[in-house]
């Protein structure tokens, strides 16, 4: 099959553009051999690929002898990805944005919800989609949020990780219990799971008793994850800094209905018994969007804000799509 990558050419007298291909990541000191030798202004090209195939490319920009290399992107070999629009309207494979997918096309997210965990109260009144293409994955993201449920309803109901195996962040009801959950929407198999954080780093606020404690003094090191990269750079005022890219701009409302609240996310912070939550709050002392940390115990979290407790708090729903159910 054919399949076309594009990118933004920087320099607009370079002597020539050499692409680079292969069909596992690239060693940075080992190119290997050009694919093709390309005009200097050359801004794509079409290759002869294998469907199905994952393949990384690189270019190398060449202007009287210096050099420029890419990083690498990585692409998937389909034509299909999945329900929704086809076409990217942001960003690239890597860190992409095609648009929003409605109920009809793929399911609400409420009642979603409610088969796995039970009784929901949805935040929001959209219930539609947004679509993106992240590290060669297709992933669906809820614009409403689903309030009234715990941690713990989650880990029960195997949606935390999205992985095979033992759990990253085991509770003690069941330290053992996998959390892998696939569900399968109008004839597509999906991974069904919370959002993917970031745990490099002790990151926001944690607040006790309605005080808090500022782990850095911005989000810097918030980066590669779900979170920063899709959602906050889909909305406008983000007040990130380190978003990879901007995708879109939806007002703050449309995909934070009700920013008071907080989002249950996969990681723990190292050495700490809390999981990361992510709330957008235009009404507190934080600045808009800022990442805040929920504390945690072994059977449901409490966060505490004010002096006030919450038992309950948000999942936004994730939909990882693998690809046609099988008969």
């Amino acid at each position: 099959m054919e399949l076309t990558i594009s990118w933004t050419n920087r320099t607009s007298n370079a002597d020539s553009i050499k692409l680079y291909r292969k069909e596992e990541p690239f060693l940075e000191s080992a190119l290997g051999e050009a694919i093709a030798t390309l005009p200097g202004n050359a801004t794509s090209f079409t290759d002869e690929v294998e469907f199905g195939k994952t393949y990384y490319y690189r270019t190398q920009t060449i202007k009287t002898g210096d050099t420029v290399t890419s990083a690498q992107l990585k692409v998937i070999a389909s034509t299909y990805t999945g329900p929704g629009p086809q076409t990217l309207i942001s960003g690239d494979t890597e860190c992409g944005f095609y648009g929003e997918v409605t109920e009809q096309e793929l399911d609400n997210p409420a009642l979603l919800a409610s088969r796995i965990i039970g009784n929901v109260i949805q935040r929001g009144t959209d219930p539609a989609w947004l679509k993106f293409s992240y590290k060669g994955k297709i992933i669906y993201i809820a614009k409403q949020m689903i309030f009234n449920t715990t941690y713990q309803a989650l880990y029960d109901a195997k949606v935390i990780d999205g992985k095979r195996g033992l759990p990253q962040y085991p509770l003690n009801s069941d330290p053992t219990l996998e959390q892998y959950r696939e569900e399968v929407i109008r004839g597509q198999r999906f991974i069904v799971r919370t959002p993917q954080g970031d745990n490099s780093s002790k990151l926001g606020f944690l607040v006790t008793g309605g005080s808090s404690t500022l782990y850095t003094d911005d989000v810097a090191g918030f980066r590669d994850c779900e979170y920063t990269d899709l959602i906050f750079a889909v909305v406008d005022n983000a007040g990130i800094k380190n978003i990879k890219r901007k995708l879109a701009n939806y007002p703050v409302a449309e995909v934070y209905p009700a920013y008071q609240y907080f989002d249950y996310m996969q990681e723990l912070v190292s050495s700490y018994p809390l999981v990361r939550s992510c709330r957008a709050s235009a009404n507190s002392a934080y600045a808009a969007n800022r990442l805040t940390i929920a504390l945690t115990v072994t059977s449901a979290t409490v966060v505490v804000s004010g002096g006030n407790n919450y038992v309950y708090g948000n999942w936004r729903p994730v939909l990882e799509w693998i690809g046609p159910a099988t008969i």
